[in-house]
């Protein structure tokens, strides 16, 4: 077959003129966000195996690991090596990814923003950067132009129209179809009902605004598989919810079950992945939560020990005259202290980056979470993202996750090359962006908070 779309798994998808092929976000087996994540269906390593031999280049969107997956290079470097694959990622500053895959000795073509990369004859991608770090592929393939937005958070009517202004339409549209991180505690069910309904209104604007042919619902096949965060999948959409916004779209909506193919030149697509994807769906709530007995306990004199680590590390990039300048003031209520109970070690401990103190307390707790949650967060500039989308904690008040984003996301901050220091003159836009969001989150767990209490 030429000129085709397969779809392999979650965000994974092959794209070939019969010649050259361009495979997207290898994720296919294991866990993702410190095991928060589970895939709803596993592929078999021989199929990928299968699937390699015929792969030119691999383009990777982001560097969160349901995209970038380490297990995926640990099963199969000798193979990629071997075929000789090429790997397409944006250009960065930090070229963290990059430089990884680099160091595999493998070959990385950078692509700056909506620049054109020929694959082949009547063969081109482009790359579009969208927010702090994720971006969309731009394919055309013998005229037809298909859109992976991914996870790309492309949902206000300004940002996808500023998109079409430079991409056009499109005839196939890939993009995210549920949420896909911490949306309230276990009682704020209104939250992830309401997230669940904009996740859906997004598809129809991104599908009218962009007048897809056809939408393809993808990169939302997972489930949230710790006993923390478990309940999350209470509210996630699936293909029947989907199927509720057709009367709203021009677009035809094609499931693809894992390997299924479809010829972007056939008019009159049908596909097996509805049905397929229903019956999986099904399945989740038959499914048991990780075993929290099988973590590692970190005790409080080892955590103690990292957050010094993770403190130094902070502010040797980190202007900790500016840290304490802005803790000042007062609407911005970052850096205050933050007191979370660790429920394997059954303690209570209070956290002040500032003052570099980290001590047993017996105050309220603000949050509370497993200690290799913590651990993570001291560990890795991606420990407080990984926790946000896994959502393997639970909210003690209301105000609990805000507290502890304004407290500890300055890692988070740092590991997309952003710091608090001098520079920050010259960045505050990227600031103020993070600013709005916590209090567009602000504003969403007080309105969901005030829905639940009537």
């Amino acid at each position: 077959m030429k000129n085709y779309i397969q779809f392999i798994n979650h965000a994974s998808i092959v794209v070939s003129n019969g010649n050259k092929s361009i495979l997207t976000d290898p994720w296919y087996s294991g866990g993702a966000f410190d095991d928060g994540w589970s895939l709803i269906f596993q592929n078999d390593k021989t199929k990928i195996r299968e699937i390699l031999t015929k792969i030119s280049y691999i383009w990777i969107s982001h560097e969160h690991p349901d995209h970038f997956s380490i297990k995926f290079f640990k099963e199969h470097f000798e193979f990629l090596k071997e075929r000789g694959i090429e790997f397409i990622f944006q250009k960065t500053k930090d070229q963290r990814v990059s430089n990884f895959l680099r160091s595999k000795d493998f070959k990385v073509i950078e692509l700056e923003d909506n620049q054109t990369f020929v694959i082949d004859q009547n063969f081109e991608i482009k790359i579009h950067r969208s927010d702090f770090y994720d971006s969309a592929l731009v394919i055309n393939l013998n005229g037809k132009k298909i859109f992976n937005l991914n996870d790309c958070p492309m949902n206000s009517e300004n940002d996808l129209k500023k998109f079409k202004k430079i991409y056009g339409n499109c005839d196939f549209l890939l993009t995210q179809f549920s949420y896909a991180a911490w949306k309230g505690g276990r009682k704020n069910l209104k939250w992830r009902q309401t997230a669940a309904k904009e996740k859906l209104n997004t598809l129809v604007k991104q599908s009218n605004i962009l007048e897809a042919k056809y939408l393809i619902p993808f990169a939302s096949f997972i489930y949230f598989s710790d006993h923390y965060n478990f309940y999350l999948n209470d509210s996630i959409n699936t293909p029947n919810k989907v199927l509720e916004i057709k009367n709203n779209i021009k677009s035809n909506i094609l499931f693809l079950k894992p390997y299924e193919k479809i010829q972007i030149e056939n008019n009159d697509l049908n596909t097996e992945g509805y049905n397929f994807w229903n019956q999986e769906y099904n399945k989740i709530k038959e499914k048991k939560p990780n075993d929290s007995n099988g973590y590692t306990c970190y005790e409080f004199e080892t955590l103690n020990k990292k957050f010094k680590e993770y403190r130094k590390k902070l502010f040797l990039k980190n202007s900790i005259f500016i840290c304490k300048f802005l803790s000042k003031i007062k609407f911005l209520k970052i850096f205050v202290p933050i007191t979370i109970k660790l429920s394997d070690i059954d303690e209570v401990i209070e956290i002040d980056v500032l003052k570099g103190e980290l001590k047993i307390s017996s105050l309220n707790p603000d949050i509370e979470m497993h200690s290799k949650s913590l651990y993570l967060i001291f560990d890795q500039g991606y420990g407080y993202d990984t926790l946000t989308v896994n959502g393997c904690f639970e909210e003690l008040n209301k105000d609990g996750f805000v507290k502890m984003t304004q407290s500890l996301a300055l890692g988070n901050l740092n590991n997309i090359g952003i710091y608090l220091n001098y520079s920050i003159i010259f960045n505050f836009n990227i600031i103020f962006l993070f600013l709005k969001k916590i209090f567009h989150l602000k504003k969403k767990i007080n309105y969901s908070y005030v829905e639940n209490l009537e």
